[in-house]
């Protein structure tokens, strides 16, 4: 799974879960391989080989199988053109193979209602699943610093540059209170222009 769905609380007695690669260029017999299953969860699309869509063939060893499947789905397939695999989606028709897998698929999760909303027209049983958390794993513990602040945070990564232009300087009127703001993620080769961005506005 991509995200982190309820199946870290599945009780281990009664439910047992596997996972597998992406299942691109199937074998003939590939539907006897997942015919022992109940459900086939997969995240967004079925197929994502730049060469060939494999969509329609997983969709045949599926029903073959006899198999419940769900599409679980996080974000939008609809990508801004700034974004860094925009180019990637519209090549390779991801946003078409996302719909036709959504289409498919006998129930779907999302993490958000605004998704559900997104993709009612493809799928008529959706449920909204928010993300979940395993609090014993080393990333998610909390090792605060004490603070007397109220601290404020933006947590983003490459493609998130753009959301920060966009709320900068809302965020950055924030310095006018007794907070402590932070900016935090991944963006290699963007660090000066969020530095640069931030400064110009405090």
């Amino acid at each position: 799974m991509y995200r982190l769905t309820p199946h870290r609380y599945l009780d281990p007695e009664r439910f047992e879960v596997n996972f597998t690669p992406m299942l691109e260029n199937p074998t003939d017999d590939l539907y006897k391989k997942i015919e022992e299953y109940d459900i086939v969860v997969f995240s967004r699309m079925l197929s994502k080989d730049t060469e060939k869509d494999w969509t329609s063939d997983l969709m045949t060893h599926l029903n073959k199988a006899k198999v419940k499947v769900v599409m679980d789905y996080d974000d939008n397939w609809q990508l801004p053109k700034y974004h860094t695999l925009y180019k990637t989606y519209e090549k390779n028709g991801y946003r078409l193979r996302q719909v036709k897998a959504c289409r498919f698929a006998d129930a779907v999760t999302v993490s958000t209602p605004y998704l559900r909303d997104k993709l009612l027209p493809y799928n008529k049983d959706i449920t909204v699943v928010k993300n979940c958390i395993d609090h014993r794993e080393p990333q998610w513990m909390r090792f605060k610093t004490p603070s007397d602040k109220l601290r404020v945070a933006f947590i983003g990564g490459k493609d998130h540059v753009k959301d920060m232009e966009y709320i900068s300087e809302e965020f950055c009127k924030l310095s006018d209170l007794d907070v402590e703001l932070y900016y935090g993620g991944f963006a290699p080769c963007k660090e000066v222009t969020i530095r640069t961005l931030i400064s110009s506005q405090l």
